[in-house]
């Protein structure tokens, strides 16, 4: 190479001057040394482009400075050159940088005349573009070093390239894959690449903190602890597939790319690492040990000259996955085993439900020629209660195991799902478990606001002034019973704040997991404390409180809950209200005919003449003579030869006090009314008549703001105070219309003006 008169490079006659002069040093290539693809080469595709005008992402092709300034002189010397010196080796890396500067399309000049070199040379040359399938490629080669929960750290190095091929150095990963953070940003956030510890770092910057950012190019290495590494360090080194915008696998990689989009002008398109994770997958069959991990990398890219003061973000992920095919296909006849146990419970639980509202010699559905719309919405929200209930057993149990052996083990076993199919299994689930077991809560709830409830004072009917304030002031208490539970939300849920604030669970199988641990433990400490502490030394059980007050106002309560079942409180006291300093009333209370001693709470199951009398006078809102029916009924003074209109106790066995099935003589159109007494054996008398009352029902309230909790911590995965609120509102909101329409039903089934009773 010579230079003019004016001092600018020329080259002889047989040479071609290659190069921008406002980039770098210019060069002279031999006419016969050429490279084979000598056109289109500057240019360089841009698809990813963000917009701003939520348009989506656009494209543009730009005449790139860089690649004019650097491709024929790297084409020529790679292609030709066969000495493996130092600047031949720089050459053939540089045109791969190239090849990355287009997104590795096969079209491109770069890449087009590096596969050309590539299957030409007869000497090996490093491969940039994996030539397996890219389905092999995460399991073409396992690590040959155990893994183990409590190791310090996997170690990772970074080959780093100038972008004229010449090769820097090896160094430690630490933060080279986020340049928004300083020198010690990374270690402030925590984030340790650590077998099995899935993490997570964002990092955030103004495009124009980049804007001077020097482009290098990398590859990533594993370090195989149990090799050496040798003098040069690369023997103990594996490398990591890069996997680009969910594409083709390469071994190299940019993270910010100011070279690409610059112009002879200026530069005006940056293209920087939008989303970066580094995926590992264990070996099947052999968990401690893993294939060689993947780093996938997805790209924007954005226009300066619009965008200068706006925020680029970075995310790096470190995720963890293993091919679960054997956990699965247990996981599957599990489940189908739990699919016949649902059937076979909606099929029991659907009958009871006839029993109780249907005699078995009465008008068929098939007879009758339709079923009724009401029936069938019961037969729904017992299959929809029954699947919810399946379901949530299923995923409780999966993420238990997945979180339990995740927790304890050492050796590595088994780790949580981090596959967004497998994720995607329970967030489904939860959704579904989420609105059926909410229409089932609903159903239960309108039912017990549509109960007959009737308060049957046994004083004297000529003392209807004081009949009828004792009488409200049972209602009120029954309606404040009604709404009581002994667990709070609002202690639960102060209960698990700071697990919840404490550590921000991304994967739906660990929050799953963990937090119906301490859902589940938060309710069994308030259920120890009021079981242990308060309803021993502080104040009487609620249940008993309305079941004594009763006995003193000399007041009984009648239940009921379906056309032909329902609970009888027989709380008759042989003393007038007067005697109130007479605190015997518990052993002195009348007993009903043939029940056991002491016994005052009765399930009672009714005959189909009973029932027509009863509705006949309650619809009439003959009050007077619907009273001295039922006392004359209890008292077994009814002037009739009918069994219809005679009942008896039956005790029944621990099989049926379990089921609560409908006794066999209570079933036909012409049966007598059996009581069924449930006293303390019967596993206590919270689990009785309290059936029609929230008491009752508190395990599935429970499970509902369980899953309303785990569901509200999906949705607003980045703020639990959100999941918090969103939780507790919804108890708010089920409880507001649960003690408004409760209210309305009581006055109305009770012929008590709805003034009478307490807000």
């Amino acid at each position: 190479m010579d230079f003019d008169d004016k001092g600018n490079c020329k080259c002889h006659d047989d040479h071609f001057l290659v190069g921008e002069e406002s980039v770098g040093e210019q060069s002279c290539i031999h006419k016969d040394q050429m490279p084979s693809i000598t056109s289109g080469y500057s240019l360089i595709q841009f698809d990813r482009i963000i917009s701003y005008n939520g348009d989506g992402m656009t494209s543009l092709e730009l005449d790139s400075l860089f690649a004019s300034h650097l491709f024929m002189t790297s084409a020529s010397r790679c292609e030709f050159s066969r000495k493996q010196s130092r600047k031949d080796i720089d050459s053939c890396s540089s045109l791969m940088n190239l090849c990355i500067m287009h997104s590795f399309d096969e079209a491109a000049a770069p890449c087009k005349l590096l596969q050309s070199i590539q299957r030409n040379r007869s000497d090996p040359m490093k491969q940039l573009v994996y030539t397996q399938r890219n389905e092999e490629i995460p399991y073409q080669e396992g690590v040959g070093f155990k893994m183990k929960f409590e190791e310090e750290g996997m170690e990772f190095r970074l080959a780093r390239y100038r972008i004229t091929g010449e090769f820097v150095g090896l160094e430690k990963l630490s933060n080279q894959l986020l340049p928004c953070l300083d020198e010690n940003s990374l270690l402030e956030t925590g984030i340790q690449i650590k077998f099995g510890r899935p993490s997570k770092v964002v990092a955030k910057c103004f495009m124009s903190d980049l804007m001077e950012y020097e482009t290098f190019f990398w590859e990533l290495f594993l370090v195989d602890t149990s090799r050496s590494c040798g003098q040069d360090g690369f023997d103990c080194l594996i490398p990591v597939p890069i996997q680009i915008n969910e594409e083709r696998f390469v071994r190299r990689f940019i993270v910010v790319d100011t070279v690409s989009g610059r112009t002879s002008s200026q530069l005006e398109i940056m293209r920087v690492t939008s989303d970066i994770t580094l995926h590992f997958v264990l070996k099947e069959g052999s968990p401690s040990m893993i294939y060689v991990p993947v780093l996938m990398i997805e790209y924007v890219e954005y226009k300066v000259q619009d965008n200068n003061d706006s925020n680029i973000t970075t995310t790096f992920r470190v995720a963890f996955s293993m091919i679960t095919t054997k956990f699965w296909n247990y996981s599957k006849i599990s489940f189908a085993f739990l699919a016949i146990l649902a059937i076979f419970l909606w099929a029991f639980f659907a009958y009871q439900y006839d029993a109780r509202n249907r005699k078995q010699d009465s008008v068929s559905f098939e007879q009758n020629g339709s079923l009724p719309f009401s029936y069938a919405i019961v037969l729904i929200a017992i299959g929809m209660r029954t699947i919810a209930l399946t379901l949530l057993s299923f995923l409780v149990i999966s993420s238990s195991i997945y979180y339990a052996f995740y927790t304890i083990q050492s050796d590595v076993f088994l780790i949580l799902p981090s596959s967004r199919e497998e994720q995607q299994i329970f967030e489904y689930g939860l959704y579904s478990v989420f609105l059926m077991y909410t229409f089932s809560i609903s159903y239960s709830i309108y039912r017990q606001c549509n109960v007959k409830v009737l308060f049957l004072d046994w004083d004297s009917i000529k003392e209807s002034s004081s009949s009828c304030w004792r009488k409200i002031m049972i209602a009120n208490e029954f309606k404040r019973l009604s709404l009581y539970r002994k667990t709070k939300l609002e202690i639960t849920l102060l209960m698990i704040s700071p697990f919840l604030f404490s550590h921000k669970r991304e994967n739906v199988v660990e929050l799953f997991a963990s937090s119906f641990f301490y859902f589940a433990l938060s309710h069994f400490l308030q259920y120890a404390w009021n079981f242990l502490i308060t309803e021993r030394f502080m104040r009487e059980p609620f249940v008993q409180r309305y079941i004594d007050l009763s006995t003193l106002a000399n007041i009984s309560t009648i239940i009921l809950t379906d056309q032909f079942n329902g609970y009888l409180l027989y709380t008759r006291s042989p003393n007038s209200l007067e005697n109130l300093e007479d605190f015997s009333f518990r052993k002195n209370s009348l007993v009903l005919e043939g029940a056991p001693s002491g016994c005052q709470v009765f399930e009672v199951h009714l005959s189909q003449d009973f029932v027509n009398t009863f509705n006949q006078l309650y619809e009439g809102n003959n009050l007077q003579d619907l009273e001295e029916f039922l006392q004359s009924f209890l008292k077994q003074t009814l002037d009739s030869s009918s069994k219809g209109f005679q009942y008896h106790v039956r005790q029944t066995s621990r099989v049926e006090k379990v089921l609560r099935t409908v006794p066999f003589e209570a079933r036909g159109k012409h049966s007598s009314n059996v009581f069924i007494p449930l006293d303390e054996d019967s596993f206590g008398i919270d689990n009785s008549f309290t059936k029609s009352l929230l008491l009752g029902i508190e395990l599935e309230l429970i499970i509902h703001d369980f899953i309303t909790l785990v569901l509200a911590c999906t949705i607003f995965r980045h703020s639990q105070l959100y999941a918090l609120v969103f939780t507790y509102s919804v108890h708010c909101l089920r409880t507001a219309v649960t003690r408004y329409f409760s209210t309305r039903n009581l006055a109305k089934k009770s012929f008590f003006p709805e003034q009478f009773l307490s807000k």
